[in-house]
């Protein structure tokens, strides 16, 4: 029965953040809407001139059906969204209950890397959309295009943070579910399309850090400076069930 709400946040080093306000950016929808009992997990991208942010979203007490909403913002605070959901969850299959973590530019082409659960909420895979303007999207014909399959990802692999580097190929950090040692894993690919994960994954698990009170790890982010450093955000849940984001800073030039 509760509500989530998007907020905005800005930060010039990405180490120090200030809320632009304590209202949010991105309500919920009016009563009767498609995403009328919740929005979240938002991912944003900036296409020509605007900022796109793609967002999960489902009716009031109807959270058994998660579709992926949009809505178009020209400073990034002030948003519209599409009356409608532009990428639909698919009903009884595996991703019936979807969320965007990722969307990129590829080839002229937007690729939309989401997370996907059946109805029964046992089992996360991650799929791909894509799509010629970011408004019209195709499930690959390829997904899911990662699914659990070693001890530690659990009953899943979910939440994909997808990068494309300078090379052209391109790195997924992503994570497990429904386990009690919860980690982050990491997979390359040549196309975007078909994934290898890494052989040394776990890539980080709760165990790697020494606070005590540390419950678990999630939700990975990662970010690549101008100045070779890379930035890696996490949201860390304690045992008194607060709730804080985190970064892990690596300079290249050491």
């Amino acid at each position: 029965g509760g509500k989530m709400y998007i907020f905005y946040a800005h930060s010039q080093d990405g180490l120090n953040w200030q809320r632009h306000s304590y209202l949010p950016v991105l309500f919920p929808g009016e009563p009767g809407s498609w995403d009328d009992g919740h929005i979240g997990e938002p991912v944003v991208i900036k296409i020509q001139d605007q900022y796109v942010m793609y967002y999960g979203g489902f009716r009031a007490y109807e959270n058994n059906n998660w579709n992926i909403g949009r809505a178009v913002s020209n400073d990034g605070i002030n948003w519209q969204k599409d009356n409608e959901p532009v990428f639909y969850g698919s009903q009884d299959e595996w991703d019936q209950i979807i969320s965007p973590q990722s969307v990129i530019a590829v080839n002229n082409k937007y690729y939309m890397y989401y997370s996907g659960r059946n109805g029964n909420q046992s089992t996360y895979s991650i799929g791909l959309a894509i799509s010629n303007d970011g408004i019209n999207w195709n499930r690959s014909t390829q997904n899911p295009i990662l699914i659990p399959s070693h001890t530690w990802e659990g009953s899943g692999v979910y939440y994909p943070d997808v990068h494309k580097n300078t090379d052209g190929t391109f790195t997924m950090y992503y994570m497990n579910a429904f386990t009690n040692q919860t980690s982050f894993g990491r997979a390359y690919s040549q196309d975007g399309i078909v994934w290898n994960k890494d052989p040394a994954n776990p890539y980080m698990t709760t165990q790697s850090f020494l606070n005590v009170n540390l419950e678990k790890v999630a939700y990975p982010r990662y970010l690549k400076l101008s100045n070779n450093s890379e930035l890696f955000y996490f949201t860390e849940f304690d045992i008194n069930a607060n709730k804080t984001i985190n970064v892990l800073i690596k300079n290249n030039n050491n």
